[in-house]
């Protein structure tokens, strides 16, 4: 798995077991809610941790990490899951290691978060084998060897690790950390994350649907999962959805629900969707035609440097489309936007959806290919000082765009 996927599953690994197991940790003051039934809870876990019962041990410590019933204390709650841990039991090693590796407590020795860790995962522990292969994966607490990461990954998806089979997903459909390419596995494993409910995993198979990748092509099949990934929020798979309603595959063709799911992706900020919105209001497909909202899409997608709404926003400056006319604005955007496309990439759908696009793509090809000749017009029309001020616009814009990124 490349490093950005596997550093971002490793950064939500670790903000997960903050937020879920270690909420307010520090915060002694805070006091724990005042609940007799609580309080008898905490009694019994106490006295059966002090006979030496590992569940209660790591149950006690678990309670002095989020606060259930006692007053949140770190160093308590290590005390705790450490004697658990050192009675081989597997939920407590990896949280006493999850504990280390997030700060929240400190080693007695050098290695011991992975040391822990590791001991789970060598135990079967589905969440322990993931953060293992997250480990080798970003070369953390160990040598980076994406061979082992390749594994301990696959392990945790074996075992039912949601995020271990969405990752091994990713392995088999670009063929790393030790994989070779096979969108038959990767669909395999999209599937069994997708089942258990995760969004993106639900984006991926969609996607392989979309293109026979893996699975056979199945439209219906491809709106069926895009639909439960874009009622959880997912922006590309509201697009892509848009796009099949667009194009009348899987269901019943529909412009106005395209445009509602256009819509849901472009306030989420995904540039292609704000592109596509702004082509249906320049085109009435959905909507009523709209000239001045199609410039305020466009110009979204535009600032994100999606290179064909550059160009189109290029166009409508040069026109006076939704816009005040103005050739010097017109000129930067258009060469801005015929730079950019020239060196894009197309990606698969489940990456920015731009497969599924196919429609708004030939209603602004005509443009595109015609910002060239524009280009040549406009720059034979502007003064001097124009053309100055056009290129000091063009440098604006790449500087804002380098100090965002």
């Amino acid at each position: 798995m490349n490093a950005p996927i596997l550093y971002f599953l490793f950064c939500v690994s670790v903000i997960v077991i903050s937020l879920l197991t270690m909420t307010g940790c520090g915060e002694k003051e805070r006091p724990a809610p005042r609940d007799s039934l609580k309080q008898l809870e905490v009694n019994f876990e106490q006295s059966k941790a002090k006979q030496g019962d590992m569940v209660a041990q790591y149950n006690l410590g678990h309670k002095y990490a989020i606060g259930d019933g006692v007053w949140i204390d770190m160093a308590e709650a290590a005390k705790w899951l450490r004697k658990a841990a050192q009675q081989d039991y597997p939920p407590a090693q990896y949280m006493i290691g999850m504990l280390l590796i997030n700060g929240h407590a400190t080693a007695n020795q050098e290695g011991e978060a992975e040391k822990w860790i590791r001991q789970a995962a060598e135990q079967q522990h589905p969440d322990a084998e993931f953060v293992m292969g997250l480990l080798y994966d970003q070369g953390k607490l160990v040598p980076k060897d994406v061979m082992e990461a390749g594994k301990w990954i696959l392990k945790a998806a074996e075992h039912g690790q949601i995020d271990a089979q969405h990752a091994a997903g990713n392995m088999f459909c670009q063929g790393i950390d030790g994989m070779t390419q096979d969108y038959t596995k990767a669909a395999k494993w999209f599937r069994k994350a997708a089942e258990q409910g995760k969004a993106t995993s639900q984006l991926e198979i969609g996607s392989l649907y979309v293109m026979g990748e893996g699975v056979p092509k199945d439209a219906q099949e491809a709106v069926r999962w895009l639909s439960k990934s874009a009622v959880q929020g997912i922006a590309v798979a509201q697009y892509n959805l848009g796009a099949m309603y667009g194009r009348g595959e899987g269901v019943l063709q529909d412009a106005t629900q395209a445009a509602v799911w256009y819509r849901k992706a472009a306030d989420q900020g995904l540039a292609v969707a704000q592109f596509t919105l702004g082509m249906i209001y320049r085109e009435g497909q959905g909507v009523d035609k709209n000239e001045v909202k199609a410039a305020e899409w466009m110009r979204k997608a535009a600032e994100q440097g999606y290179s064909m709404a550059q160009i189109m926003l290029g166009v409508m400056y040069a026109d006076g489309l939704g816009v005040a006319m103005d050739s010097v604005e017109g000129f930067a955007w258009l060469s801005l936007g015929a730079e950019r496309f020239a060196t894009e990439k197309k990606a698969r759908p489940s990456e920015i959806g731009l497969e599924l696009s196919a429609v708004m793509l030939a209603a602004s090809r005509p443009y595109d290919k015609a910002a060239p000749r524009r280009l040549e017009r406009l720059k034979d029309e502007l003064t001097p000082e124009q053309m100055a001020e056009a290129q000091k616009r063009i440098s604006q814009f790449k500087e804002r765009t380098q100090v965002k990124r």
